[in-house]
C-alpha cells in the first residue's frame, strides 16, 4: 500500500490507513487514529473481523482499491482528453491516448 497510496487517497478513511501504513501498531491499535471518527472507523474493523483474515482476502482487497483506482483516473484521462482536443494540443492528446490504452490494458487483466 505504501507504493500505491492513490489506490485509497480518495477514500474516508485514507488518514487512517496512511498512519497504519506508515508505523507498525505497538500497543492498542486505537491509538493510531487521530480522531474520534477514525477510531471508531478502526474500532468497527477490529471488532467486526472476529474471523481469521486469509491472504486471498488480503489479495482480493488489494485488487478492488487498484481497480477503482486505475477506473477514476480512466475517467480524469478522457476529461483531460476532451479539453486537450477542444485545445487542439495533440501532443497531449498523443500522451493521454497512451496512458489510456495503458490503464484500459491493464483494467481488461482484472
Amino acid at each position: 500500500l505504501e507504493e500505491h497510496r492513490s489506490w485509497f487517497e480518495d477514500m474516508p478513511s485514507a488518514d487512517l490507513i496512511e498512519r497504519l501504513v506508515a508505523s507498525p501498531v505497538v500497543g492498542n491499535p486505537l491509538d493510531s487514529a487521530q480522531d474520534d471518527a477514525s477510531r471508531s472507523v478502526l474500532a468497527s474493523v477490529l471488532l467486526g473481523e472476529l474471523e481469521q483474515v486469509t491472504a486471498e482476502q488480503v489479495e482480493d482487497a488489494l485488487h478492488t482499491l487498484e481497480r477503482r483506482s486505475l477506473e477514476r483516473r480512466q475517467r480524469e484521462i478522457r476529461t483531460l482528453m476532451a479539453e486537450a482536443d477542444r485545445r487542439g494540443d495533440g501532443a497531449m492528446l498523443t500522451h493521454l491516448s497512451l496512458e489510456k490504452q495503458t490503464i484500459d490494458r491493464k483494467l481488461r487483466e482484472f
